[in-house]
């Protein structure tokens, strides 16, 4: 089981598509996400009851770089400032229950609290937001189970809603974990001490501004999909190193008007150290 994590994503030239406006096509975007997380679990009494808890500190860097321009003041001629994303943090807290019950029945549940602000700045306001899930699984034997449920995310523009799938089937060698539309994972083992890994997951930020500023909000949501390798030092550290493709969407409110775009078409990096427990 993981219990501390410390991550680094990095992602060079991707490229805008999709805008509302006249830019370059040779306009670039960098984006540069280091994330450090906990989490502690532990059963509650005889009767198959677990509490987990889960906080997670996350900083968002990201630049626009125009062709032949790479200064800050670059930003002031965007029409709006709307391309402008300033770095901000983001603080999570995770609680989660889940319930064993007879005939392999299990439900779970996790509520989160996320507060975002770009701390020492003054261009965004604190922005709390929340997301929540629950689902039912059913367990066959230790290789496989499934269940349904659905998941929620209040973002400052809109709502997410949509069902859970849920599948775990696995051997010793090969494994297949679901939580969709939150991560999709399939792992083979290498060794008793490496193990690879392709993945796809499914991040948001919600962003509130200023009132001075032309843009009131903007909402981020990220997919990574990638591969990663994982080694397992002394059964207490874990090491990985990855690449993914990302897919950045951003939904941009403004005083006038609504749109968003989309930032991709790059490869992206990511390392990783981790503390873990044996299970």
């Amino acid at each position: 089981m993981e219990i501390a994590r410390l991550s680094y994503y990095t992602e060079q030239e991707a490229s805008i598509s999709d805008n509302s406006f006249e830019i370059p096509d040779d306009t670039k975007i960098t984006t540069r996400v280091a994330e450090v997380l906990f989490r502690y679990g532990h059963p509650v009494g005889k009767a198959g009851l677990e509490l987990s808890y889960e906080l997670t500190f996350l900083n968002f860097n990201q630049r626009i770089n125009f062709p032949g321009m790479v200064t800050d003041s670059t930003f002031s001629s965007i029409h709006q400032n709307v391309y402008t994303t300033p770095a901000f943090s983001q603080i999570s807290l995770t609680t989660g229950v889940s319930k064993s019950f007879t005939k392999g029945w299990k439900g779970s549940t996790t509520f989160s609290f996320n507060l975002t602000d770009d701390l020492f700045g003054a261009a965004i306001q604190n922005n709390l937001t929340w997301g929540s899930t629950a689902y039912f699984e059913k367990t066959h034997n230790e290789y496989f189970s499934y269940g349904l449920g659905i998941f929620a995310n209040q973002l400052e523009g809109r709502f997410l809603i949509a069902p859970i799938l849920d599948l775990n089937l696995h051997n010793e060698k090969w494994g297949l974990n679901l939580l969709l539309p939150q991560k999709a994972t399939l792992w083979h083992r290498i060794s008793k001490k490496s193990y690879v890994d392709v993945y796809a997951s499914l991040y948001s930020y919600s962003l509130k501004f200023q009132p001075s500023n032309p843009v009131t909000a903007t909402d981020i949501i990220m997919i990574r999909s990638g591969i990663n390798y994982s080694y397992i030092w002394e059964e207490f550290l874990k090491l990985s190193l990855g690449f993914y493709l990302p897919i950045n969407y951003h939904i941009i409110a403004t005083k006038r008007a609504s749109f968003d775009y989309v930032i991709g078409n790059t490869l992206g990096l990511n390392l990783s150290i981790s503390m873990i427990l044996p299970e």
